[in-house]
């Protein structure tokens, strides 16, 4: 098996006053208060704003006495290095606070959604092992929680100024910065760990290769629980721009509002959520998004038709292709389209591997594929995850040593891909069960566990379909048992308690086993079962 990078090539990048950090590894914090410093040396009659949610803003050096504030007290309280701590927040400034605090601590941030049902938290809990839960509210899960507001309003690091520095010996690149929650194929949530020297690596690269700088005004609409609010967020600081935050919105027209109103000019959005702002695009609204410089679109595949109808209305604004699961820190791969031609399988191509990311095809022998073959993308380099947390057997079978060419370790991604003649990683399908739903992984398996656990269900089988939007849903086929009864209603219900919204399917319809088609090789005929809706 041969070892395969393809680089692109080397192109000049203008100066910023953080060029100075990209030669060096170090701790996400140290770079962030590097930047802190810089911005608010090089402004130092008018401190630049760097977060707004709401009518509510703060600047970088408010943002760097409140985060050293609350560093302080999480220290006070006995959080030591590596502790995990359950972050149970809205998406607001405050738990933007709480995060960049309890990385300078050395400590390990836990980003959870605060409308999960409990016996959903309470999995999280079980392998995370928390020692603290900061929350906006107190919550009776089983861990020590303790409110936001009075971390934040209580105490004076001013007075501590001195304390601060020796927080800092506290962390090392190999602690784990983060660790993101996901659908698990097993019937619970995975934990995915990413190290302080994984997410330097994403942020210093991904900076340099997207041209951030210090003019960027980012909307970030992810939750905090989603990585991309990693991207968002961080690589705006990093450069010195401005973040506006905003978690949920009910019409497109909010977008378009907080667009104009603060001049945004990067756009880092899930790809349905970007069909539903084209859907809504025509020549009277248009201007409203002419502030934009930088659109990527991540989280699921998009086809070439939404794309050009962008094109044809905000022709200043670069369209950017991201690819990256959780497991390698946000985004391994980055395009600009330039060019509106899709591939054989109706998709364009992802590009090429970001620097300190590593890739190659196998087969299901773990040959390497020939070029223009389909095979199983594998990622290995600084960017790849530490493991799934409380897991180590989830973990060995997504990881493959080659001990054939010095114990290099491949992380499996399970998207089956091809490499095109300009050397460009294509998408072709998905090797196992997991699909996206709403830019959120989903293992199809677990919806099946959980319905199969209920006494009245004797077999379910989930597919997934595209509605009129383009948008992924998931179906589920139930065969009741015996002379038992349950309605969708009831079922979604049932689900409701375990479960988040996005994973819970759109569709459910109570079958006759009659009602399944199989095969010639005996296995469920899917297209037919989707006949019966």
């Amino acid at each position: 098996m041969r070892f395969r990078k393809f680089l692109k090539p080397y192109k000049t990048r203008g100066s910023s006053f953080r060029e100075h950090t990209h030669n060096k590894e170090g701790n996400m914090i140290q770079y962030l208060d590097d930047i802190i410093d810089s911005v608010r040396n090089e402004n130092i009659v008018n401190d630049l704003e760097a977060i707004k949610c709401g009518n509510k803003s703060i600047t970088y050096s408010e943002l760097n006495d409140a985060v050293n504030h609350v560093a302080l007290m999480l220290v006070d309280k006995g959080i030591k290095v590596e502790d995990r701590i359950l972050v149970l927040m809205k998406k607001t400034i405050e738990a933007l606070i709480v995060e960049l605090a309890i990385l300078k601590i050395g400590a390990t941030f836990v980003p959870v959604d605060e409308m999960l049902p409990i016996k959903r938290i309470g999995e999280i809990i079980e392998k995370a092992h928390p020692v603290l839960a900061i929350s906006d509210r107190i919550v009776d899960i089983g861990v020590e929680c303790v409110q936001s507001d009075f971390l934040i309003a209580n105490g004076n690091s001013m007075e501590r100024i001195g304390e601060v520095a020796l927080v800092r010996n506290r962390r090392s690149v190999d602690n784990v910065a983060y660790i993101i929650f996901t659908s698990g194929s097993t019937g619970t949530p995975k934990g995915v760990m990413i190290s302080h020297r994984s997410i330097v690596s994403f942020i210093k690269t991904a900076s340099q290769e997207l041209q951030y700088n210090s003019n960027m005004r980012t909307l970030s609409l992810a939750p905090i629980y989603f990585d991309t609010s990693i991207h968002e967020i961080y690589c705006t600081l990093y450069a010195g721009g401005f973040v506006y935050l905003k978690d949920k919105f009910l019409f497109v027209r909010e977008l378009y509002d907080v667009i104009v109103k603060n001049q945004i000019s990067d756009l880092i959005i899930v790809s349905t959520i970007f069909k539903l702002i084209i859907q809504k695009l025509n020549d009277n609204n248009a201007e409203m998004l002419s502030s934009l410089k930088r659109v990527i679109f991540c989280g699921e595949a998009c086809s070439v038709g939404p794309l050009l109808q962008f094109r044809n209305y905000c022709r200043n604004a670069k369209i950017i292709q991201g690819y990256g699961p959780t497991e390698t820190t946000v985004g391994c791969m980055f395009k600009t389209i330039e060019k509106f031609e899709s591939t054989k399988y109706g998709l364009l191509p992802l590009g090429q591997l970001i620097d300190n990311v590593y890739g190659i095809l196998l087969d299901e022998n773990n040959n390497e594929v020939d070029k223009g073959g389909v095979g199983v993308l594998y990622l290995a380099g600084i960017q790849v995850m530490k493991g799934y947390c409380g897991d180590e057997k989830l973990t060995s079978d997504v990881f493959y040593v080659d001990k054939n060419h010095g114990n290099t370790v491949w992380y499996r991604t399970n998207d089956l891909m091809y490499i095109n003649e300009e050397n460009e990683y294509c998408f072709v399908g998905r090797s196992d069960e997991m699909v996206k739903v709403n830019g959120k992984v989903v293992f199809l398996n677990e919806i099946v566990s959980r319905l199969r656990s209920y006494e009245e269900i004797d077999e379910v089988y989930i597919n997934t379909i595209q509605d009129e939007y383009d948008l992924t849903r998931v179906v589920a086929f139930v065969i009741l048992r015996g002379d038992m009864k349950l309605d969708e209603h009831q079922i979604k219900g049932k689900l409701g308690k375990e479960l988040p919204d996005y994973m819970i399917p759109s569709i459910i319809k109570i079958i006759d086993k009659n009602d399944v088609c199989r095969t010639s090789n005996d296995k469920i005929d899917k297209k037919k079962l989707l006949e019966l809706l």
